[in-house]
């Protein structure tokens, strides 16, 4: 199991909801277990589901101008 905290900033951009529900809607449809709060968007999953979701949506984002910040833990993987 794999910690991850995932900050995206969308740039040049009217809204910010847009951009994140993209990011968001991905995390549902696949079941990924994930909280967001003020700053990031926490989540937890299997070291492959978590980095082919990572890979997927930065494909998905690239059409867009978007900075995504990820830390990673295989120490920390407080599951909710």
């Amino acid at each position: 199991m794999v910690g991850a905290q995932i900050s995206i900033y969308p740039l040049r951009e009217k809204t910010l909801t847009d951009t994140l529900n993209i990011f968001w809607e991905e995390l549902g449809k696949r079941g990924i277990k994930y909280e967001i709060n003020s700053f990031a968007t926490i989540l937890w999953a299997e070291e492959d589901e978590l980095f082919k979701f990572l890979n997927d949506v930065y494909k998905m984002m690239s059409s867009k101008n978007i900075v995504m910040v990820i830390t990673l833990s295989n120490a920390c993987p407080k599951v909710p």
